[in-house]
C-alpha cells in the first residue's frame, strides 16, 4: 500500500484498500464465513491482482501483496467446515 502511494497510484492504492477492507470483514466474522463467501472473496483479490498490474515499476510489489492475500485465504478454505 506504502509503495503506491509512494508512486502516485490513486487505482492502485484503491483497489488494495478494497481488498483490505473485504478481508477486514472477513477477519470481524471469521466465524461465519462459508466457503461461497471465500470462493467469491478470492474471485475479487485475483482480479484486484490483475487490474493492479500496470507494468510500472511497482507492479510487481503490488501483486505480490495481492498474491499473499490469497495464499492466506487459500490456506484458510481448508479450517472452513463445509456446509
Amino acid at each position: 500500500m506504502k509503495k503506491a502511494e509512494r508512486f502516485e497510484r490513486q487505482t492502485s492504492v484503491q483497489v488494495l484498500r478494497a481488498c483490505l477492507d473485504l478481508i477486514e470483514h472477513m477477519e470481524h466474522t471469521a466465524d461465519k464465513v462459508t466457503h461461497n463467501e471465500l470462493d467469491l472473496t478470492l474471485k475479487v483479490l485475483t482480479q484486484a491482482a490483475k487490474d493492479v498490474d500496470d507494468k510500472s515499476s511497482v507492479a510487481p510489489a503490488l501483486i505480490a501483496a495481492v498474491k499473499n492475500a490469497i495464499g492466506r485465504l487459500e490456506t484458510l478454505r481448508t479450517e472452513i467446515p463445509v456446509m
